[in-house]
């Protein structure tokens, strides 16, 4: 099963581990998602607050 979109708890996730200090490799490979899905999503969000 091949999933595009990150679901609200993979965003969650990514968001709690970042505030943790954690690389996007590192988040990528807790969440099984590629490092540049993680960037990208960082990028997108980087303005909004929470």
């Amino acid at each position: 099963m091949s999933t595009t979109h990150l679901s609200q708890n993979e965003r969650y996730q990514i968001q709690h581990l970042h505030r943790g200090g954690f690389s996007s490799r590192e988040i990528g490979e807790h969440v099984k998602r590629d490092p540049s899905t993680i960037s990208r999503e960082r990028a997108r969000n980087a303005g909004n607050p929470g």
